[in-house]
């Protein structure tokens, strides 16, 4: 089995996964949260092959960062997609949307990043977002 097939296949566990040289890095944690995780781990993961449930702008910005060479994803949004093609990262999808939905509208991960196209402003902002949400639970 290739890797795009063994990281779709992995989908039925986690929420999303990245396999590089051989390695399987799984994400169990719901929305962005696995992809921040690996990125302040240090993890090089340049040139590994993602899989995901849902890919909006957030979560292509932060696989812009690590430097994946292909993104899966279940749901992916159009802003999505573009992100993806500017950064020259292949990409398949199982349904393509308008945009990805929050519980009350608009994911607010995908809000924190609508003004900005830049991985590493990307990571702060999403960094910003999750912890003023982990906060407002409290």
């Amino acid at each position: 089995m290739d890797q795009k097939a063994r990281a779709k296949e992995l989908l039925s566990q986690v929420n999303c996964v990245v396999i590089k040289d051989g390695r399987e890095y799984l994400g169990t944690k719901k929305g962005i949260a696995p992809l921040l995780e690996f990125i302040d781990s240090g993890l090089d993961l340049r040139g590994g092959i993602a899989a995901d449930r849902i890919v909006g702008k957030a979560a292509a910005l932060l696989y812009v960062k690590m430097g994946v060479s292909f993104v899966y994803a279940e749901v992916m949004g159009r802003s999505a997609m573009r992100v993806l093609e500017g950064a020259k990262i292949e990409y398949d999808y199982g349904e393509m949307t308008d945009f990805i939905k929050g519980r009350n509208g608009v994911c607010p991960m995908e809000a924190a990043v609508a003004d900005t196209d830049d991985p590493d402003l990307a990571v702060e902002k999403l960094t910003r977002a999750v912890e003023a949400m982990r906060a407002q639970k409290k």
